[in-house]
């Protein structure tokens, strides 16, 4: 965060690709660090692109969904937690699909 915080030309930090149980605690983590480091202008605004929060099975070869976050309803219910650790943008990563960003889209707008 501090290099990110120390180049004025980065507008944007981002947590991407994590579980989504996991966005709002490292969210709130980068803000902070962000404001810390940058005490003599405004930090970069944060991002956040989790995936679904599937697990892959080796043994059945398969993705396992993740309870309460992996289809696109509750994941986008989640994403209000993201907003609220800081994300000013919001969307999905790996697993997720268009029906998870347009339900980001029906719950946050």
């Amino acid at each position: 965060m501090r290099l990110a915080a120390g180049c004025r030309s980065v507008a944007a930090v981002g947590v991407n690709c994590v579980d989504p149980h996991h966005a709002a605690p490292l969210l709130r983590s980068a803000g902070e660090a962000l404001l810390a480091a940058c005490a003599s202008r405004e930090p970069p605004v944060l991002i956040c692109y989790p995936n679904s929060g599937e697990g892959w099975d080796k043994q059945m070869r398969c993705w396992v969904e993740a309870p309460g976050v992996s289809e696109p309803a509750p994941f986008a219910a989640a994403a209000r937690e993201w907003v609220a650790a800081g994300a000013r943008m919001v969307g999905g990563c790996c697993r997720t699909t268009p029906e998870h960003i347009a339900e980001l889209r029906r719950q946050l707008l």
